[in-house]
């Protein structure tokens, strides 16, 4: 198989953080359905001899394409093959110092095609950091006759990036977005039920090394209906572990939830009201979670204790809804809510 210095090989490619190749991107025509971490993708150093597995996570990026981070970052100048159900899938080489990767749109979440028409925020993940105050120069929202939609997203002074530079989150208007107010009563909702949506970043934005982006990116969706309830921890549904097992809790949640959010807001607490240390994977669509504990289940009682922070993809939360009728619409003052379950 052909060695290249490149960062894209037959579809794959690197996510680069700081200078650093941290995770590779496989997209979705070279998998089916979303890979197991630990029985279908594989990812290996290229030694000339046998080597075990590089230790790792699966996550999924939206649009079937996924991303293996490895526990230890890739190594400038060293090479790595990715196996899916066995199968040899491409051969990735780490640029060395000299090579700079152009930058990419690595993710957009919420990743569904469909999307509730109240929609509150879209979160854009790039491969490096980007430069700031030019977003919103670079971000528009297309109707089905490729006409870019005037006054949708919400400007702001200062941009909402992650510490990193690479996670920006960008706001729908909510004055659109709550009926009450006079913006939406002069201009409508920005998104309307049934009708078609592209979500574009131009590839002239450039990160703050001055490169500009690889390619634009594009996202197409269909506004759903409006999602006017709040999430209810009653109908998450537990796949439990047995005692004594270190196996994965899984929980699916009743609807999809906030990205970013949904792995923060959640921990587990034992019966004695002690800390579950462990790890929390965002499962495909953000509809899903996976605890993966640090050590064996015992017999007992567990909580969920989850913050009533978490909010949809409308933006309503535990304690209420984002467009809401204060008159008439009560709002809870909740911290956490809680969801118990025993393990036997």
């Amino acid at each position: 198989m052909h060695f290249c210095s490149c960062t894209k090989q037959g579809g794959l490619g690197f996510r680069w953080q700081n200078g650093k190749a941290v995770a590779i991107i496989i997209p979705a025509h070279l998998v089916t359905g979303y890979p197991d971490a630990d029985t279908v993708l594989r990812v290996k150093l290229v030694t000339g001899s046998p080597v075990e597995p590089m230790l790792g996570t699966v996550i999924n990026a939206g649009g079937g394409n996924i991303t293996f981070q490895p526990l230890v970052p890739f190594s400038r100048g060293a090479s790595y093959e990715v196996f899916y159900k066995e199968r040899s899938i491409g051969i990735l080489t780490v640029p060395g110092e000299t090579v700079v990767s152009r930058p990419m749109v690595t993710a957009v979440y919420p990743s569904l095609d469909t999307l509730p028409e109240n929609l509150l925020k879209f979160y854009f993940e790039f491969s490096a950091p980007m430069r700031e105050g030019e977003a919103l120069d670079h971000i528009a929202l297309l109707n089905d006759k490729n006409e870019v939609l005037p006054d949708v997203f919400l400007h702001l002074q200062t941009e909402l990036w992650d510490p990193s530079g690479t996670v920006l989150t960008v706001w729908l208007d909510p004055g659109r977005i709550k009926r009450e107010l006079a913006p939406n009563q002069e201009m409508g909702n920005p998104l309307v039920r049934s009708r078609k949506y592209t979500l574009q970043v131009s590839g002239d934005w450039k990160d703050r090394h001055g490169k500009s982006l690889e390619k634009s990116f594009y996202k197409k969706f269909i506004a759903g209906a409006r999602d006017d309830k709040t999430p209810d921890l009653a109908h998450w549904q537990l796949t439990l572990p047995a005692a004594g097992s270190v196996a994965p809790l899984e929980i699916v949640t009743d609807e999809p939830l906030d990205h970013f959010l949904l792995p923060e807001s959640v921990v587990l607490i034992t019966a004695g009201g002690r800390l579950l240390p462990g790890k929390l994977q965002v499962g495909k669509n953000d509809h899903s979670l996976t605890f993966i504990p640090r050590e064996p289940w015992k017999k007992g009682t567990y909580r969920l204790d989850v913050n009533s922070r978490l909010e949809d993809l409308a933006g309503n939360n535990l304690n209420r809804l984002f467009d809401r009728d204060v008159t008439r619409d009560a709002k809870r003052n909740e911290r956490y809510y809680e969801k118990r379950f025993v393990i036997r």
